[in-house]
């Protein structure tokens, strides 16, 4: 017959031994916690920069149509000044989405 030794268990240092393991699981329960928390704030930011980034992209296209638009379809109405500041938003528009493409590229 094997015999086993409790005598440590039954000892004073067995319980604040015992107390010192469940604060430490606690411990390591709150760090895991809160590392999946910053993971996940981190996640959420990325998320939310690329579609801020698309959205960007999104309105230099529109704007760009749209003064596509302007340009072609009232060409003879604009007077030269107004025509001439759309022309050179247009061309400023077209530089800022190619470097927006090689950004994200």
């Amino acid at each position: 017959m094997v015999e086993t030794n409790y005598k440590h268990l039954a000892s004073p240092g067995a319980l604040t031994s015992y107390a010192n393991g469940a604060k430490n699981l606690k411990h390591f329960k709150r760090l895991k916690d809160i590392l999946e928390a910053h993971q996940t704030k981190t996640k959420s930011l990325e998320f939310q920069d690329r579609i801020n980034k698309h959205q960007k992209q999104m309105n230099y296209f529109l704007e760009l149509e749209r003064l596509k638009g302007v340009l072609e379809g009232q060409a003879h109405r604009l007077p030269a000044i107004s025509r001439n500041q759309l022309e050179d938003r247009k061309a400023k528009l077209i530089h800022a989405i190619k470097k927006k493409l090689d950004d994200i590229k």
